[in-house]
């Protein structure tokens, strides 16, 4: 798997390429912890749209889900929402713009996905220690 510096996507603040929508629909960078994998590799391993994830960053772990797909040559992984930029490194000043360039970001995929509107993830982005 590539490595690459933490991006934040999504019609994120500063992001001039980003789109209005995910993979799965509308996500709002602001408000949703998610996290973008490659094309490729969701189609090879089956991984459902917003699959449970666990993003691993400055000491800490987080919940999010895997809210979009990157179809981009080369495809790499390395996006996220900037609601996850902003609980990872709130000092930093990220943006759609200005990501993470450290490679110390953890991200791991889960084959179950959210399916119940009654839990919103946006509640659930607390540090689990």
């Amino acid at each position: 798997m590539s490595v690459c510096p933490f991006f934040f996507s999504g019609n994120g603040r500063g992001n001039t390429d980003g789109q209005n929508q995910t993979s799965y629909g509308n996500l709002s960078a602001f408000n949703v912890p998610y996290i973008v994998v490659p094309d490729s590799y969701v189609t090879d391993h089956n991984i459902p749209g917003n699959a449970i994830s666990v993003v691993v960053c400055a000491g800490q772990m987080y919940y999010a889900i895997m809210g979009d797909t990157n179809g981009n040559v080369p495809e790499v992984i390395g996006e996220a929402s900037w609601l996850v930029g902003q609980a990872c490194f709130p000092q930093d000043g990220l943006n759609g713009g200005i990501g993470h360039d450290s490679v110390d970001v953890l991200c791991i995929l889960s084959p179950l996905r959210v399916t119940d509107n009654r839990h919103r993830l946006s509640d659930c982005i607390c540090r689990c220690e």
